[in-house]
């Protein structure tokens, strides 16, 4: 419902309680979402993003590349959250911020583990997704990346290119969570040879895959890409290609993972069966106070950061100013 009488600081502030840092998690779930689960400790997240350009800012859409309706309809316990990033400019560095929003919904909020979440990407959204595990979640289940760049058409300036190449050896010099990429000759937007040695430079990424598509493979598998390859992975057939051999064997590895530390758990909770059994809390109880605790810090963050916007709101010769409160689902607190 609108308030078209609000006063501008009003809503300012109300914006901020739906951001982090000025970066909203926008999107939906194709299919059921996290919170459809009885146990988000079990559930495998992956969280999708899209390419950028500034013609099609402010109308993306959230959609499902072919590849990834097939990591739903083969796995039960896997659910995906595609997110779009819907603004007028964005550098490339912010990606990774959006990125990162959407990270710390999922945790804070619905207590999904980090190592449960798998980025997805395709050019910006998979740049943005290479940085935010390499410079802020290096533990994260793992990342799949289709034609991963944000840094404009071919050919690049001097500088651009410089920076392109001294970026891609960051990242490979950072990368400690499984990795899947794919990159493909006669792409608009940057040359094959850039991932040359990328190999050799990330030797602590476990089960690093690089896919180098030449032009004739493409072909192949892409009907719309004989003059530019940069949308390969958006058809159906470049899917039924590399499904199997790639994104499934890393999500039986993080369902892996997940039933390692299942059974720890478990064991650990048969060491305190002493408990009385009024004192504990069943699953979807932890999920509620989990839920409750949240939309708490959220209302009392929305409270502090409209103080802030209103000056006569404020208790006269106040030094100190308030922050947002640590662990809320949109902050840019990271573990």
């Amino acid at each position: 419902m609108r308030a078209p009488l609000a006063r501008p600081a009003l809503l300012a502030a109300l914006a901020l309680v739906a951001t982090s840092c000025a970066f909203p998690v926008e999107g939906r779930f194709a299919g059921s979402s996290v919170a459809d689960r009885a146990d988000p400790t079990r559930t495998i997240v992956l969280i999708y993003n899209h390419g950028f350009s500034r013609e099609r800012a402010g109308s993306y859409e959230a959609l499902v590349p072919p590849i990834l309706q097939q990591a739903l309809e083969r796995n039960p316990d896997v659910v995906l959250f595609s997110q779009v990033r819907n603004t007028s400019r964005l550098r490339r560095t912010q990606h990774g911020a959006y990125i990162e929003a959407a990270i710390e919904q999922f945790r804070r909020r619905d207590g999904v583990p980090l190592e449960n979440i798998i980025l997805v990407g395709q050019s910006c959204g998979g740049w943005g997704s290479l940085q935010a595990a390499a410079f802020t979640y290096p533990s994260v289940g793992g990342v799949v990346v289709f034609a991963p760049t944000c840094h404009g058409q071919l050919p690049h300036s001097t500088e651009v290119a410089m920076a392109r190449t001294a970026e891609i050896a960051q990242l490979a010099e950072r990368a400690r969570f499984p990795l899947i990429i794919f990159v493909y000759e006669n792409d608009s937007y940057y040359r094959l040879a850039d991932w040359d040695g990328f190999e050799a430079r990330a030797p602590r990424a476990p089960h690093l895959q690089i896919e180098r598509l030449t032009r004739a493979r493409v072909l192949e598998l892409c009907a719309r890409c004989s003059r530019d390859s940069h949308g390969a992975m958006w058809d159906a057939r470049f899917g039924e290609a590399f499904y199997a051999s790639h994104l499934q064997p890393l999500i039986d590895r993080v369902r892996a993972r997940i039933r390692t530390r299942a059974a720890a758990v478990g064991w650990t909770s048969r060491l305190s069966d002493r408990t009385p059994r009024g004192d504990r809390m069943t699953t979807s109880q932890t999920a509620a106070a989990r839920r409750v605790t949240y939309q708490l810090e959220t209302l009392n963050f929305g409270y502090f950061a409209l103080r802030r916007s209103m000056p006569h709101m404020e208790p006269a010769k106040r030094s100190t100013s308030r922050t947002s409160p640590s662990g809320h689902a949109t902050t840019c607190t990271r573990a």
